[in-house]
Order: structure tokens, then sequence, then C-alpha cells
């Protein structure tokens, strides 16, 4: 078997093994949390799982194929964000691909933004009583996400330079999963207020608040790994080649500039 046909089967087996794990991954942590909720409505001490209910969860045909219908989601939702870096490009070859991983990014965002909002609404809630749940709260909760997404869409389509793809979304992924970390340490005291306070969990704002950027950080935990990956592949796939437009330098190795778009290739290289 020749070599590229060797290593394109092993990079798309490496990619399979991941979706393998992460399914299972993510099957297991969501009976885990919907277990521990559910105990703790019953009152028991957060932090103790029932067995007989996470079996019980685990071997219910509704659960099994909602979670199956959400990974496939996810797992094709990470697809199109990893799109743009199917293969080595050059940093100005930008076009649609890589604005639709910027959309997802920019909903990635609004539902931080979501999270944010229904921690607040219990921080207020202790405070305040039941109050601040009357009205259309899910409904304004659902505007201020749209509202997000609508935001930061743009602003990360604006600010992110003509940069190579795989830098580029390694960074916003690698961010992304340090914002999830950073969000759920900063609710987890409010959460352990509320869980003292409350006799149905489940229907509290931390609960959702948590859940919310658990799964932010499930979704970008991928990306995050591979993208810095592909980064250093394309690095070496460049060498030699101008960063901006892909023209190939090995004729004017020693030249200041690109004769091709005229960048200071020298400079961008060592970058």
């Amino acid at each position: 078997m020749p070599g590229h046909a060797r290593r394109l089967i092993g990079k798309w087996s490496a990619l399979g093994l991941y979706w393998i794990v992460q399914a299972l991954v993510v099957f297991v942590i969501v009976i885990l949390w919907r277990s521990q909720g559910q105990s703790v409505n019953a009152g028991a001490p957060a932090g103790r799982f029932d067995l007989d209910e996470i079996l019980d969860f685990a071997t219910d045909p509704q659960y099994v194929f909602d979670v199956a219908i959400a990974l496939v989601v996810a797992s094709a939702l990470q697809g199109l964000f990893l799109l743009p870096v199917r293969r080595p490009s050059a940093a100005a070859a930008r076009g649609s691909s890589l604005w639709l991983s910027l959309a997802i990014a920019g909903a990635l965002i609004a539902l931080m933004v979501g999270a944010v909002v229904l921690a607040v609404a219990d921080a207020a809630w202790l405070v305040l009583g039941d109050d601040v749940y009357e009205g259309p709260w899910v409904t304004v909760w659902l505007v201020v996400m749209g509202v997000s997404w609508l935001v930061f869409t743009p602003l990360l389509i604006r600010f992110c330079r003509a940069r190579p793809r795989e830098t580029l979304l390694s960074r916003l992924a690698s961010r992304l999963f340090l914002g999830t970390i950073i969000e759920t340490a900063a609710i987890i005291p409010l959460d352990v207020m509320i869980r003292r306070k409350t006799d149905c969990y489940c229907l509290q704002g931390t609960y959702w608040a948590l859940s919310l950027c658990g799964a932010v950080g499930l979704f970008i935990a991928g990306p995050a790994v591979f993208l810095p990956i592909l980064a250093k592949r394309r690095r070496r796939w460049h060498h030699g080649r101008c960063e901006v437009c892909a023209y190939d330098m090995t004729g004017c190795i020693d030249a200041d500039r690109c004769p091709e778009c005229g960048t200071g290739w020298r400079k961008a290289k060592d970058h």
C-alpha cells in the first residue's frame, strides 16, 4: 500500500476513534449528570450516585435515541467547524467555509452568554425570591442568546485577520475551551448555594448553566486538541512557501518579499 494511502487511512482512523471515544464519554457524562440531578431533587447529597438510576437511564431506549441524535448533530457541527483545515492552504484563502466555522464559534459564545444569564438570574433569585422567574423570562433568555450570536459572529469575521486557518481556529478553540473552564468554576459556588435552598434543582438556572458550559466544553475539546497538531502539519507543508499565497520560494529563498503577493515572507515564515 502506498505511503500516502497509509497516512490517509491512519488519519481517518484516528479521527473515527476520537469520535467514538467522544460519544462514549458524552453518553456516560450525561447519564451521571442527569442521575445526579434526579438524586439531588430526591434529597440525596450532591456527589452521590444511585446505580439503579444510572442503569435505568443507560437502558432507556428514548434516552439512548435522544443522546444519539445530539451526538450526530454535534459531530456534524464539529466537522463543519474543522472543514476549512481539511488540507493545508494559504492564509489568504479564506472563503465561506471559514465564515461558517466562525458562525459556529459565535453560536458557542452565545450559549456561554446564555449560561451567564441563567447564573445571574439564579443569583437574583437567591436575593429576591421567586418573582425573578415570573413572566416571559425564557423568551428573554432565548432573545439574549440570539442577539449575542448576531453580534459576536460578525465581530469574529471582522477581527479574524488573514492568518493561517489552522492557527486562527486553534487559538479560537483554545480560548473557547478555557472560557468554559473559567465560567464553570465561577458558577459552581453559586450552584452549591442553590442546591442548599431548593427542592427542585433541575429547574434552576445554575443546573442548565453548567449543562451549557459542559456541552460547549465537550464540543470544543476535540478541535482544541486537533488544531494545534494540524497547525504544525501546515507549517511543515509550507516550508519554503509564502505563508500568505503559498508561492514556492525555493528559487528565491533569500528574497525579502514574496514576488507573487509582495508580502514580507521571511517574517511570516519565522512567525
